[in-house]
């Protein structure tokens, strides 16, 4: 096994390995293609997935979820893995966005009223709505960040309209994700904001 040099905890020797294992299970994977993987440098670009775990009921108030965007990130889609539903609160259900005491900040930008009474991945969607002339577009749980929405109506050819794009992180000065849960009287909820991104270089 190689000899690791320190002096103190400052690393001052450098070690050349051809196996290398952890908890007993062997890296496989050349160093090339570690730097494919994770070198934003050697890449350009890299998909990112960033995690928040909540681990206690949310107070009703606009959160910070400690996840900061980079300041150059493609946005493509953020969403709430419920865990535990929230059965207590009146209104169940939870913003997510970017925190409105920054500069551009939107508290409702990338989900807008997503249901926490269920346990499962939550998604910003559209609501189609069958009525008696026509069938449209309702409503919407999708952020103005992620999208663009027009509700329809019941009358013939007013079907609305929607679609999604994502959200550049340098179109603003705010990067930092926030949660808000509908209603300050939750007890019972859990769950994680999973924020899906590309780097850029």
């Amino acid at each position: 096994m190689p000899e690791r040099i320190t002096r103190g905890k400052a690393l001052i020797g450098t070690a050349s390995v051809t196996a290398l294992e952890i908890g007993g299970t062997a890296v496989t994977s050349t160093a090339a293609e570690i730097n494919q993987v994770a070198d934003l440098s050697a890449r350009g670009a890299l998909v990112r997935c960033a995690t928040a775990s909540i681990s206690s009921a949310p107070t009703g108030s606009e959160q910070d979820a400690g996840i900061d965007l980079p300041a150059k990130a493609v946005v493509l889609d953020v969403l709430v893995d419920v865990t535990a539903a929230e059965v207590t609160g009146g209104t169940k259900t939870m913003n997510v966005g970017l925190l409105s005491s920054e500069s551009g900040g939107d508290a409702d930008g990338f989900l807008v009223g997503v249901s926490c009474a269920s346990t499962g991945l939550k998604r910003g969607v559209a609501t189609v709505t069958a009525g008696g002339s026509e069938t449209y577009f309702s409503a919407t749980t999708r952020g103005a960040l992620l999208g663009s929405f027009v509700a329809g109506s019941d009358s013939a050819g007013d079907v609305g309209t929607v679609y999604e794009r994502p959200h550049l992180s340098d179109s603003v000065t705010a990067k930092s994700i926030s949660y808000t849960a509908g209603d300050s009287d939750w007890v019972e909820f859990r769950g994680t904001i999973v924020v899906l991104y590309v780097e850029v270089a």
